[in-house]
């Protein structure tokens, strides 16, 4: 399940940071900085088990690079927080999407989804970004 099958366009596809019980993060280079207005995510719809793995998980924008643990620790608050799912906004159906409306956009390079681990786990499994 490598990071690069968050992006790949195939929603049957995911990423995981399993086994990695202590790093549960997934940074993207988009490459150059854009007006994001809309990011969706899609859980796991391989099953109706983890829907919950994503509890607490957050979304944040920015201009700083996310590619290490170490970054994870000292630049990641630098970045803009855009969403952080609470249990009352989470569903239970395997394959559900959450979608982030971003008004104003939030100008960034790097998007980072950081998950608490509600398990040992954190599966990101399909990201779709949408920009301005």
């Amino acid at each position: 399940y490598p990071a690069s099958w968050a992006v790949d366009g195939n929603i049957t596809t995911i990423a995981s940071t399993y086994p990695d019980g202590s790093n549960r993060w997934l940074s993207i280079d988009l490459g150059a900085s854009y007006d994001i207005s809309r990011i969706v995510l899609w859980n796991d719809d391989t099953g109706s088990c983890c829907y919950n793995e994503l509890l607490s998980l957050e979304i944040r924008v920015g201009p700083y690079s996310i590619t290490s643990q170490n970054e994870v620790n000292s630049d990641i608050n630098k970045n803009t927080l855009v969403w952080l799912l609470a249990s009352s906004s989470i569903g239970n159906d395997a394959g559900q999407s959450y979608s982030v409306d971003l008004y104003p956009p939030v100008r960034g390079r790097w998007i980072t989804i950081k998950g608490s681990g509600y398990y040992g786990n954190s599966e990101f499994l399909y990201l779709k970004l949408l920009f301005s």
